[in-house]
C-alpha cells in the first residue's frame, strides 16, 4: 500500500486507541469499586435492597415500623448504613465503629445522637450544605442541623454523591440500600418485618469482574472495531489489482498478507502509543486521586489495540473477494 494509506491506518488508530483507553479506565474504575467494600465494611457485609411495593399513601405506620426496626438494632447494636436518592448516609453507629476515622474538623457523632428523632450531621467538605454552615447547623430536608463535623475522601463514609452523614432513625425513610456488616439474627428480624408491611428486600449479589464491564461500551466498542474493519476492507480492495499483478510474477498469498502485517504493524503500534498518551495526559489530573494513571497503566491498553486493530486488518486481508478471483483482474 502508499505511504497515505499507512499515515491513514495511523491515524485510525489513534482514534480507535483513545475509545480503548477510555474503555480500559472505566474497566479499572469499575474493578477498584468491586474490590473495594463499601463504607469499609469487611468481606463478611450484606447489602439489601428494600423496595416499597405497597399502594401510593399507605405510610401511616411508617414511624412505628421504624420504631420496631430501632428496637431491634438498639438491643444488639446493630451497625446499619442505609442510602437512596437522596443526599444523605444514614448511619445507627452507637458503638462509634467510625469514631477514630479522620475528620477535617469537628467531632464524630456522640450515642445519644442516634436516639430516634434526634438530628446531627456530618457533612462533605466543600459540598453544598458545607457551604450553608452557619452558627453551627446547615440546612437539611428544609430544618436546621446541628453539625458535628466535617468530612473528606479519607474518611470511609466519603461518597461522590452524597453530600452528608445523618442519623438514619432522625427521619422516616425506609426503601433504599441497606448495609449491615453481617447477616445477623437482628438483620434477619428487620427484614421480616419490612417485609411484613409490604416492602420487598432483595440481597445483592457480590460484585464480580463482569459487574466492571459496561454493556453499553463493550457493544461501543465492538461497533468502532467494525468500522476499522470496513476501513480495512477498502483499502485493502484498492489494492486487487496490484495483489493480481504480484501473484501473476511469482507471489503468494501468504507472502502478500506477511509483507501488508510487517508494514503495517509500525503505524498501527504509532498510532497506538499516540492515542493512550493523549487520554493519559487527559484524564491524569480528573482521576488521579481515585486511580493510579501512571503510563505503565496504559499498557494494556495499548497492548490490546494492537492485537485487535492487527487482527481485523488480517481480517479484512482475508475475506477479499479478489482471492476467488484474481486472474480476472491481471
Amino acid at each position: 500500500m502508499s505511504k497515505k494509506y499507512y499515515i491513514l491506518i495511523a491515524l485510525l488508530n489513534v482514534l480507535i486507541a483513545c475509545a480503548v483507553s477510555v474503555y480500559w479506565i472505566s474497566i479499572e474504575i469499575g474493578m477498584l469499586k468491586n474490590e473495594v467494600s463499601p463504607f469499609g465494611l469487611d468481606d463478611n457485609h450484606v447489602v439489601i435492597n428494600v423496595d416499597n411495593q405497597r399502594e401510593p399513601g399507605i405510610c401511616s405506620e411508617d414511624q412505628d415500623l421504624l420504631t420496631e426496626i430501632y428496637d431491634v438494632c438498639a438491643a444488639d447494636s446493630t451497625l446499619l448504613l442505609y442510602t437512596n436518592f437522596e443526599y444523605g448516609v444514614g448511619l445507627y453507629d452507637p458503638q462509634g465503629s467510625y469514631a477514630h476515622e479522620p475528620l477535617v474538623s469537628g467531632s464524630y457523632f456522640k450515642p445519644v445522637d442516634f436516639q430516634p428523632g434526634t438530628a446531627a450531621v456530618l457533612v462533605k467538605t466543600g459540598s453544598s450544605h458545607h457551604r450553608m454552615i452557619k452558627n453551627g447547623g446547615t440546612i437539611v430536608d428544609g430544618a436546621l442541623t446541628p453539625v458535628r463535623g466535617v468530612y473528606d475522601r479519607r474518611h470511609p463514609l466519603f461518597t461522590s454523591t452524597q453530600e452528608y452523614i445523618y442519623n438514619y432513625f432522625s427521619s422516616v425513610s425506609l426503601a433504599g440500600t441497606y448495609y449491615f456488616t453481617e447477616d445477623s439474627e437482628a438483620v434477619k428480624r428487620i427484614v421480616s418485618l419490612l417485609e411484613k408491611e409490604g416492602f420487598t428486600c432483595d440481597y445483592a449479589t457480590p460484585p464480580g469482574i463482569l459487574n466492571s464491564v459496561d454493556p453499553i461500551s463493550t457493544t461501543s466498542m465492538l461497533f468502532i472495531y467494525f468500522n476499522c474493519f470496513l476501513v480495512y476492507y477498502i483499502l485493502i480492495s484498492r489494492q486487487s489489482r496490484v495483489h493480481a499483478i504480484q501473484i501473476t510474477f511469482g507471489a503468494t498469498r501468504g507472502r502478500i498478507r506477511a509483507r501488508l502485517m510487517k508494514e503495517a504493524l509500525l503505524p498501527i503500534t504509532a498510532g497506538s502509543l499516540l492515542g493512550a498518551v493523549l487520554i493519559w495526559g487527559f484524564f491524569r489530573a480528573p482521576y488521579m486521586d481515585l486511580i493510579d494513571l501512571s503510563p505503565g497503566e496504559f499498557t494494556g491498553a495499548v497492548a490490546a489495540n494492537i492485537v485487535c486493530s492487527a487482527l481485523t486488518l488480517l481480517a479484512a486481508f482475508q475475506l477479499q473477494r479478489h482471492w476467488q478471483g484474481w486472474e480476472e483482474l491481471v
